[in-house]
């Protein structure tokens, strides 16, 4: 049986957002079981929390973002990542801010920070989602094709192709966790020169 995680102790992160270019200050705190995954705004009047669940994200253009409107939570999914990376079940991302900085445009700073304060395990069962059947989704607009398979175990493929030559096609893959850290975390945003 596999048990649910969290970090040992909290740890800060400064830097800019990609998109708004404002500093924000993230602050990453142990939670208890069964919490999840939580990203609260602290920078508004009424303070905001949204769990990092698939259906509260509004956006995926260039990024994800938990919400709507002015309470939005941008550019999650590097911090995203290293926490599932990682393996952490619980956590509290504190913001006074509106979106994650950027910091190297991949998830290993965070890794690298995940790694430092530690991760430790807690009394209640993971919860494990079941894949029985396969799906299928594909995306018009953007071209994205997604396929989810029944396996034994959690394992990634990703391919990307580009007409341009400087990205052209690029693969990353990760048949368990323990190859996490060099396989994924280090994969890195790109943008065009012409969206910018």
């Amino acid at each position: 049986m596999e048990y649910q995680h969290t970090i040992n102790k909290e740890f800060r992160v400064t830097g800019p957002g990609l998109h708004t270019g404002r500093t924000v200050t993230v602050t990453v705190k142990p939670a208890p079981e069964n919490f999840g995954i939580a990203f609260r705004r602290i920078d508004r009047i009424n303070i905001i929390t949204q769990q990092a669940l698939a259906g509260r994200v509004g956006e995926t253009s260039r990024g994800t973002t938990l919400g709507s409107g002015r309470n939005t939570i941008a550019t999650i999914e590097h911090l995203m990542s290293a926490l599932h990376g990682m393996q952490v079940d619980n956590a509290l991302v504190e913001l006074d801010g509106g979106e994650v900085p950027i910091l190297d445009g991949s998830a290993r700073p965070w890794l690298l920070q995940l790694a430092r304060v530690g991760i430790r395990q807690q009394q209640e069962p993971r919860k494990v989602a079941t894949i029985t059947e396969p799906m299928h989704f594909e995306f018009a607009k953007t071209g994205s094709v997604f396929d989810v398979e029944p396996a034994d175990h959690f394992s990634v493929h990703c391919d990307i192709d580009f007409a341009d030559s400087v990205i052209g096609r690029q693969t990353a893959e990760m048949n368990n966790f323990s190859e996490y850290p060099a396989s994924i975390a280090p994969c890195r945003t790109f943008v065009f020169l012409h969206e910018v």
